[in-house]
């Protein structure tokens, strides 16, 4: 789902929509093939697209393969993390 930053799990005051969140990440635990496994739950935003504009408040970049880190110093921290093979986003993907 393409939703607002911090309504992942869907629009608020609709558990319907946030119940098929959750229940098709649960499925997908039990079904994903590989790791990187997207599911389209052709959901959409209430009233459209509209929030994404920039003079709606949207400011986040699109979507990148690279890592991206709010401070430095989580970047130094994630990467000691995943030398050492301490990082838990990694664990059982990499090898």
């Amino acid at each position: 789902m393409d939703f607002p930053l911090g309504h992942t799990a869907g629009p608020p005051g609709d558990p319907a929509a946030q119940a098929a969140v959750v229940s098709a990440a649960l499925d997908c635990l039990e079904t994903a093939a590989k790791p990187g496994t997207i599911v389209d739950l052709d959901l959409t935003w209430p009233g459209g697209p509209g929030w994404k504009r920039e003079d709606a408040g949207e400011t986040r970049k699109p979507r990148d393969d690279t890592p991206q880190y709010q401070h430095d110093d989580d970047r130094v921290a994630a990467e000691a993390a995943h030398r050492a093979g301490r990082c838990r986003a990694c664990i059982g993907i990499d090898g």
